[in-house]
């Protein structure tokens, strides 16, 4: 296979690429996809590492394809297909990196209060009632 790392764009691109097998490659580290696939029919993506990039595998106006044993880690995004029918993905390792807009908030509060006193002062409201007419007052 073959190491592809850290380049402007993707690893691995096949522009309309019909049955092809990709196979045991390492694409990490790239700016925008591990693997991507414009145009292709049939191809098999398998058994590949595609690593903190923003999208490990990318499938645009793909058809059956299968897309399975890859490890995917650390992407901002997994596995995308845009105008695709018929692919299929299965078996793949895929571990998101969290976006800060979804890591979890610990926030703790320590609060003291010392010689605070609490009065609620209310209203009692009563009704009479008189056979005639419904009287109220406060």
């Amino acid at each position: 296979g073959n190491i592809l790392n850290n380049n402007n764009f993707s690893g691995i691109c096949l522009i309309d690429s019909n049955y092809n097998i990709i196979s045991g490659n390492t694409a990490i580290y790239n700016k925008e996809c591990g693997i991507i696939l414009f145009q292709g029919i049939y191809n098999t993506i398998s058994g590949n590492t595609a690593n903190n990039n923003e999208y490990g595998i990318f499938l645009y106006n793909n058809s059956y394809n299968t897309i399975s044993g890859n490890t995917l880690i650390g992407n901002d995004e997994c596995i995308v297909e845009v105008n695709c029918q018929g692919n299929v993905i299965q078996d793949n390792d895929c571990t998101l990196t969290p976006s800060l807009n979804y890591l979890p908030i610990i926030l703790i509060i320590s609060t003291t209060i010392v010689g605070v006193s609490v009065f609620i002062v209310y209203k009692n409201r009563k009704k009479f009632r008189k056979p005639q007419q419904d009287l109220e007052f406060l």
